[in-house]
Order: C-alpha cells, then structure tokens, then sequence
C-alpha cells in the first residue's frame, strides 16, 4: 500500500486537494510523506521475511540467520540521523520485540540443530555472528547430545510384519542417527533411494577417511559448502 501510494503521490496529492471532493482531510502535508516513504524503505526487509517464510520449502535453518539480519538492518537503521524521531523511536520498539522472539528460540534445540546440520551454516555461522564462545559450545553440545542419544541404540524389524521373531535385532550406527534427526527436522529427506547408479556416484567417492572419529565430528570438521537445499546435499549423501 505504502509502495503504490509513494509511486502515485502526485495523483493522490491532487486528488485529494479537490475541495469539491470533500477529501482534503486525507491531504498529506510534504512531511508527511516524507514519513510514509521512510517507513517504506524500513518495512521492505518486514515484507521480504514474510514473503520468503510463506514459501513451500523448508526455512528452518534460517530463522536465527534471518533475525540476526532483520536485527543488524534495524541497528544501523536507528542509528541513522536523517531518519524523522518517530520513525527511529518504531524501530527501538521494533528491536524491542525482535529481541523477545530471538530469546524464544533458546527454548527449542531444533533451531541450533538445523543449523548446524545445514552444510552451508554447520558452527561457522556462529562464529562469524561474532556468537559468544560460550554458546557455540552449547549449540554443539546440543547436536552433540542428540546424536548420542540416537546412535546409542537403533532397533529395526527385518523380519515381515506377521513373522516377527521373539528377540528383535539391534543395530548400533552412527549414520542411522544422522539421518533419523535430519528427518525429525526435514521429513522429506525420507525418499525412496534411487536405482540409477550415478544418482548414488557422490555417495560412493565420499571419503572413508579418519574411520576412529564418529560422524558428528568427522562432519563438523570439514569446510561449508555453497549449498542453497539442505535436503538435497543430505539427500545426495544417505547411506
């Protein structure tokens, strides 16, 4: 709305200076869309957030990259001395309420747990953030945890459903666990494999190297990766 009145200021400005019209009450003086066209370029960043949050595809991983940009975007913009008063005090109530939504995330893991199993975010989001050390450390240690507690004991019924035998068998893996949370996050890593051979090529040339250290590490250890779908990487690399 604010867009389209800015674009056709100077059919409304006429319109509505029409006395005959009886609109003049709605007449905006010069500082008044003044206000109307800072308010814009501010709520543009409010606009493109809830557009990309709408779409069908996964975002969870960038919820905290989100808000961490929303949050620095309002900082330099308060700062900004040729914004009107009103205009800056909305942004400090804005920052206000933006800062009580981030805290909420600390009440959930799967957050940081998203985000770290997101190649293109894993710890080195954190500390580019300039993140405190204290909760990087609690951001791993919670993938961390998660992952033991998966890979401590993963039970699969082999036999067919009406010939179950008395004593299931019992498989310990490490790449179990990483594929049972990243589904518990993204259920639709949980695809069907494929049976063209060269669907499954990456997969095969992964490297088997370090075999001593267990996944979690050995995935944490390696660079980010320019990856746009965290699906599809995951996806590429199941086993």
């Amino acid at each position: 709305m604010l867009q389209f009145a800015l674009k056709y200021w100077k059919a409304i400005d006429k319109m509505t200076e029409d006395r005959s019209k009886e609109l003049q009450k709605y007449e905006l003086s010069d500082e008044e869309w003044e206000i109307a066209e800072q308010l814009r370029d501010i709520l543009k960043i409010f606009n493109d957030t809830t557009l990309y949050f709408s779409r069908d595809t996964p975002s969870l991983p960038m919820v905290i990259p989100a808000m961490d940009i929303i949050n620095e975007h309002l900082t330099d913009e308060s700062l900004d001395a040729h914004y009107q008063p009103c205009i800056r005090a909305a942004i400090g109530l804005a920052k206000k309420t933006l800062n009580h939504y981030y805290s909420k995330t600390d009440q959930s893991s799967v957050y940081r747990i998203a985000m770290v199993l997101h190649s293109s975010h894993k710890l080195q989001y954190f500390k580019r953030a300039g993140w405190e050390q204290e909760w990087i450390d609690t951001a791993e240690t919670v993938i961390r945890d998660e992952f033991k507690a998966r890979t401590h004991t993963v039970v699969l019924e082999l036999s067919p459903p009406r010939q179950m035998s008395s004593s299931p068998r019992y498989v310990s893996t490490s790449s179990c666990a990483i594929n049972f949370i990243f589904s518990r996050i993204y259920p639709a890593c949980t695809q069907k494999p494929s049976l063209n051979m060269f669907d499954n090529l990456l997969k095969h040339n992964a490297s088997k190297a370090q075999p001593d250290r267990d996944e979690i590490t050995r995935y944490l250890d390696t660079e980010t990766e320019d990856v746009d779908d965290a699906l599809v990487w995951w996806y590429a690399r199941r086993k």
